[in-house]
């Protein structure tokens, strides 16, 4: 359940335990909160997340957004996914873009490639695509296939996706916490998806947005994930959504 379960760590010492329970006390985190907590999350040993108790109500990603923003234009000209991965550089102490990542329609490869020189010092905690506005099925959420890589690799702490366009631009982050399960199989994990994907999705004679959002919510309960939402009216302000099915 979201917030409550099984807590799972990796090896941390209590006193960087004390310093990332501190570091996330705000219930409201700007882009410099989140940035440093990625930053102090790449530091330890992967499978460490954010403490379930100390996740935020609303996140402020305006530098994040900024080059989501130009992965969306790049989608509205050609109807393509687009992607970066969000890469903390635990030296600099600061997060950075991966390189331009194209795809096709319907999915973007991602490649994990870090800045020369700095692969060392970098770490991947995340990534960040479009769905273009065609793909029904997927603007109103992650696909089965974004849940299944993010839950795969125990690095990666945030996923975003965004959606629309600049002027009515929506855009999905969902985060991992200490209930998220560090020590399953990627079969089991590919199983689980594919079941709660059974439950609310297979075999729809008619698109259903509240089944494909339920689908969503699911997930979320399921792994642990606490989800955020950011509308054309809250603009780079992602609030906490209530996974509640």
């Amino acid at each position: 359940m979201e917030g409550k379960g099984t807590i799972y760590t990796q090896q941390i010492h209590p006193n960087d335990l004390k310093v990332l329970e501190s570091m996330t006390g705000s219930r409201a985190w700007d882009s410099d909160i989140f940035s440093k907590v990625m930053v102090a999350l790449a530091k330890l040993k992967e499978g460490n997340y954010i403490p379930s108790t100390n996740r935020p109500d609303s996140v402020h990603l305006q530098n994040l957004m900024r080059i989501m923003n130009d992965l969306l234009r790049r989608t509205e000209e050609t109807k393509k996914e687009h992607a970066r991965i969000i890469l903390a550089d635990t030296q600099a102490e600061k997060l950075v873009a991966g390189k331009l990542l194209i795809g096709d329609e319907n999915s973007v490869t991602i490649m994990e490639e870090k800045q020369p020189g700095r692969e060392k010092m970098q770490k991947v905690i995340g990534t960040m695509h479009t769905h273009p506005g065609g793909e029904r099925a997927l603007v109103y959420g992650l696909s089965d296939g974004d849940y299944k890589g993010f839950m795969r690799d125990k690095h990666h702490q945030v996923m975003l996706i965004s959606y629309g366009d600049l002027k009515e631009r929506y855009a999905i982050m969902v985060m991992k916490t200490s209930v998220t399960p560090n020590n399953i199989s990627p079969e089991n994990i590919k199983r689980r998806i594919e079941e709660c994907n059974k439950e609310f999705l297979k075999n729809l004679e008619v698109w259903d947005i509240h089944k494909f959002v339920n689908f969503n919510k699911a997930i979320c309960l399921e792994f642990g994930l606490t989800m955020y939402l950011a509308t054309p009216k809250t603009r780079d302000l992602f609030e906490r959504v209530n996974v509640a099915v």
